[in-house]
């Protein structure tokens, strides 16, 4: 189906309305003869004649009575369309969905979303938390608009944009001897039990090749969720070696976390991902920007063992294009 040219529309329904080519013309800065051409085309179209131009008055006919209404519609909804598409442009409305993993959506995005409400308060946010792995599916799927997740180098079912590198510590309970060193190395941590997250989650995968290399000659304990790790330190089973944005918060005082000395550092990547399809939507592409300039600034102090990684603007500019 061919659809009308809106200009050919406009000019019907400025002429249906004041009954005359010449103030129609007056009213759309255009010739009288550019007026009589668009409507005609309109009518060729549509396949019936609207206006009946026999008398000195444009009078209707009974098809152009019917289709009036519908042709003014038809202009308030591209006018409507158009003025909401400047609105989503301009971040005055619109919607962002953030997939983030967990370590980054409590230690990390409550201080960037509160200042993105503040600059751009007609955006809904959404924010899913979840595991690495479901993450990667949802934004290669296109489900988020834009993604925090571990950065993989190799990655090719979506773009990435590294913005830290989280290095792997040691956290134990604050009464543990290993709390009172500056750092733990891997000697130190002979005749200690570890517990840790088991096989097949992200952060377990990182420090696997570690694991065989250290002298550990008391049975590990391992479970599902970081929180019940948190658990098991507080309780004095063991110590973990984790990532330093999955490290609790300071204002934990019942674990401690201590930098890791190893032979090889133990660190991941952390960034923003998302989809391949098209151009980031302009809300997530200001999220991305905000989240830069927030990070740049220093109001926040990253936790042990976390570094900004620099971010050049050329960068930033093919990621979101």
């Amino acid at each position: 189906m061919k659809y009308p040219n809106l200009r050919h529309v406009r000019a019907f329904v400025e002429v249906a309305r004041r009954r005359s080519f010449v103030a129609a013309a007056q009213a759309l800065h255009m010739t009288q003869s550019a007026v009589s051409q668009a409507v005609a085309r309109l009518e060729e179209q549509i396949g019936v004649q609207m206006l009946d131009r026999s008398n000195r008055e444009v009078v209707l006919t009974r098809a152009g009575e019917e289709l009036l209404p519908a042709a003014s519609r038809l202009l308030e909804d591209a006018e409507r369309m158009i003025q909401h598409g400047g609105e989503w442009a301009g971040l005055r409305r619109g919607s962002l969905r953030l997939l983030s993993i967990s370590s980054i959506a409590h230690r990390l995005l409550p201080h960037i979303v509160r200042q993105f409400n503040e600059r751009y308060p007609a955006i809904a946010i959404e924010v899913d938390d979840d595991k690495d792995q479901p993450l990667r599916q949802r934004i290669k799927a296109g489900e988020g608009d834009l993604a925090l997740l571990t950065c993989d180098s190799t990655e090719q079912n979506f773009r990435t944009l590294p913005l830290l590198r989280d290095r792997f510590v040691v956290l134990c309970p604050t009464g543990h001897p290993l709390a009172r060193r500056r750092t733990v190395r891997e000697q130190d941590l002979r005749g200690v039990t570890m517990i840790m997250l088991k096989r097949g989650t992200v952060l377990r995968s990182y420090i696997d090749g570690v694991v065989t290399r250290l002298p550990l000659d008391q049975p590990r304990i391992e479970v599902d969720q970081m929180q019940t790790l948190i658990g098991m330190l507080e309780g004095g089973l063991g110590v973990a070696l984790v990532s330093g944005l999955a490290c609790p918060s300071p204002a934990l005082t019942s674990v401690t976390t201590r930098p890791f000395s190893s032979a090889v550092e133990v660190s991941r990547l952390v960034g923003f991902a998302r989809p391949f399809s098209s151009a980031a939507p302009p809300a997530a592409a200001a999220f991305a920007r905000l989240t830069l300039e927030y990070l740049k600034s220093g109001q926040t102090v990253l936790p042990k063992g976390v570094s900004r990684l620099p971010v050049r603007a050329s960068d930033l500019s093919a990621f979101l294009a």
